[in-house]
C-alpha cells in the first residue's frame, strides 16, 4: 500500500494510491506535512468492487479515480466545501465557474476563453472544490478533473457561476436562486447520511445567496466568448492580435 501526502484546498490528505491517474494527475499536489492529515483516503475492496459494477467499462485506475474523488468530496464537507460538475477558469483574480451536464459544451466554452481571451487559467474542468474561507468563497484546483487532466494547484475567489445552456443567439442575463438550487443540485454529489445533507444545504444557501448568478444561452462562437465575457468580467473584449 503506497500512502502519499498531499495538500488539496487547503487541507491536509493522506491518500492511498495504486494507479497511474490518479498518481499522475495528483503529483502536483504533493506535500510532505507533518502530523496527522485532515482527510485520510484509503477505498476498501468492497468500495471499489461496487463503483466498478456501476460503471463496468472503466479500468480499475478510473475506477479508483472516481473513488478517491467522492471520498474526498464527502469528506470535504466538514471543512466548509463542495465539488461541483463544472468547468471553472480563472481570469483577472477571479473564477467564473461554467455548470451544465455533460455533453452540453461547458468545456468547449471554457477552452474558447482560453483561445480568445489573453490571461485565462484553467482551475478544474469538471470537478473543482468550491470553499467558503473567511466569508468568502474560492474555487479551488483539485486532481479530479474528469478525462482530462486539466486542473490547477490554485485557488481564487469566484466572480460568477453561470448555468450554460446551448443556444442558437448568443445571450446572458442574471439568473435567480430559484432557478439555481435544483440547477446546482445536479451538478453535485448528495449521501444519505442527514449530517452530510445538512451541511450540504447550508452551504448552497450561502453559496447562492452571495455569489452572482447567470444564465448563459450560447452556440460555439468568438461571439459567445464575448458575450458571457463582458458580462462576467465588465471589461470589453479586445480581439486577440
Amino acid at each position: 500500500m503506497s500512502l502519499n501526502r498531499y495538500l488539496i484546498a487547503g487541507l491536509k490528505v493522506e491518500m492511498e494510491v495504486t494507479g497511474e491517474m490518479l498518481r499522475s494527475r495528483s503529483e502536483k499536489y504533493r506535500f510532505d506535512f507533518e502530523g496527522e492529515p485532515d482527510i485520510s483516503i484509503v477505498p476498501q475492496p468492497d468500495q471499489l468492487q461496487k463503483m466498478g459494477a456501476e460503471h463496468p467499462v472503466l479500468k480499475p485506475e478510473a475506477v479508483e479515480y472516481l473513488a478517491t474523488g467522492a471520498m474526498f468530496y464527502f469528506r470535504l464537507l466538514r471543512f466548509g466545501g463542495f465539488m461541483l460538475h463544472s468547468s471553472c477558469i480563472a481570469y483577472n483574480g477571479k473564477a467564473y465557474i461554467f455548470s451544465a451536464d455533460s455533453g452540453t459544451g461547458k468545456s468547449t466554452h471554457t477552452s474558447l476563453w482560453q483561445q480568445y481571451v489573453d490571461g485565462v487559467t484553467m482551475i478544474n474542468d469538471d470537478k473543482p472544490a468550491v470553499k467558503l474561507i473567511d466569508g468568502v468563497f474560492y474555487a479551488i484546483g483539485t486532481p479530479w478533473s474528469g478525462k482530462t487532466a486539466q486542473n490547477t494547484d490554485v485557488q481564487v475567489p469566484i466572480g460568477g457561476f453561470v448555468m450554460l445552456s446551448r443556444g442558437k443567439v448568443n445571450k446572458i442575463y442574471p439568473g435567480s436562486v430559484h432557478e439555481a438550487i435544483p440547477f446546482i443540485m445536479k451538478q453535485t454529489m448528495m449521501s444519505g447520511k442527514a449530517e452530510s445533507v445538512d451541511l450540504l444545504v447550508d452551504l448552497m444557501d450561502k453559496f447562492l445567496t452571495s455569489i452572482p448568478l447567470y444564465k448563459l444561452e450560447c452556440d460555439i462562437s468568438e461571439q459567445a466568448v464575448i458575450t458571457s465575457f463582458e458580462a462576467l468580467t465588465g471589461e470589453k473584449y479586445i480581439k486577440r492580435k
